[in-house]
């Protein structure tokens, strides 16, 4: 198995950058539904990002050869 990167050890500046960034947002004062919604944001930011990265991964439903209700993945 490969070793996961660690991104603290690959890039010291950039991740301390990353949690002062963070520790910056909840030091602010911001309410907490503010709050909530930047975090929300940065994590639709991070989920979209991976999205972008293509996979040769075709779903198929273990019923039926893929089938559901008339529909085929």
């Amino acid at each position: 198995m490969t070793p996961r990167l660690n991104p603290f050890a690959a890039a010291p500046a950039l991740m301390q950058s990353w949690l002062d960034f963070g520790k910056g947002i909840l030091q602010s004062g911001l309410e907490d539904s503010l709050m909530e919604l930047v975090k929300l944001t940065l994590l639709s930011v991070a989920i979209n990002g991976w999205n972008r990265i293509p996979t040769g991964f075709r779903a198929v439903h273990p019923v039926e050869g893929g089938n559901v209700q008339g529909r085929n993945l």
